[in-house]
């Protein structure tokens, strides 16, 4: 949609990075509609109707996990491991952008297309090479 508009029948420069935020958005929720629809919720519900008694119930739940997370030495380890790694990789994101943009001079485009490429070679060596 950014790089191609025409290929959909559009000027060049017509979609924004949000619209293909939103157009994202939009393909997720078509694909999620059969397990919405079509799977069964095995746990009996506790609260009847969406509303405030949801999101109460919700930091309840919460609370609850969080008093009790101190027994689970390990899922705390983990947690807190994987905390650091997700902004660790977050910051190298954020930074390859700035650095691609301003010192390379990549176009919006360029830069989507390169983390795209980067997705696609990391999915070949972790699908097909044993890392």
């Amino acid at each position: 949609m950014l790089k191609y508009p025409d290929w959909l029948g559009y000027p060049a420069g017509y979609f924004t990075v949000q619209d293909c935020f939103l157009s994202v958005a939009l393909w997720w929720l078509f694909f999620s509609l059969p397990t919405f629809l079509f799977l069964k919720e095995r746990a009996q519900k506790t609260f009847t109707s969406f509303g405030k008694g949801c999101f109460s119930e919700g930091y309840k739940r919460l609370r609850h996990t969080f008093r009790r997370i101190k027994t689970f030495r390990e899922l705390t380890k983990f947690l807190m491991a994987y905390l650091i790694y997700n902004d660790g990789i977050e910051t190298v994101i954020v930074m390859a952008s700035i650095f691609g943009a301003e010192v390379l001079g990549m176009e919006t485009g360029e830069i989507i297309l390169f983390f795209l490429m980067i997705q696609g070679i990391a999915f070949f060596v972790h699908s097909f090479l044993d890392f």
